[in-house]
């Protein structure tokens, strides 16, 4: 199974972390897309300073970075289209903006 990286915010107003974890197998209608170029934007620095209380930061900290860019590493069962129904494949190039985490894997 591959690695990949992420930038973590671990405790507020703290430097970065960057973390590795295990890429997953993509379940049945969903992408695995490795991230090439990610921004922070202004709800990461709120999330940084601690400024939304609504959502606390969860015991293994908030992965930064929920806009971007990337190459798509691999497609379940059953996609063969993009969200706007257009084919794509594995390396094609996707752009992301505020994901929904799935909640079931390292976010």
């Amino acid at each position: 199974m591959a690695n990949g990286r992420v930038v973590v915010v671990k405790e507020y107003q703290q430097p970065f972390v960057i973390e590795e974890y295990p890429v997953p197998e993509p379940e049945p209608g969903a992408i695995v897309l490795r991230i090439t170029q990610a921004g922070v934007c202004g709800s990461d620095l709120h999330t940084w300073r601690g400024d939304m209380v609504e959502t606390p930061l969860p015991s293994n900290g908030r992965v930064m970075g929920h806009e971007g860019t990337g190459v798509v590493h691999a497609l379940g069962d059953g996609v063969s289209t993009d969200s706007l129904g257009r084919e794509i494949e594995v390396g094609d190039r996707l752009m992301y903006s505020a994901i929904t985490p799935c909640g079931r894997c390292y976010q």
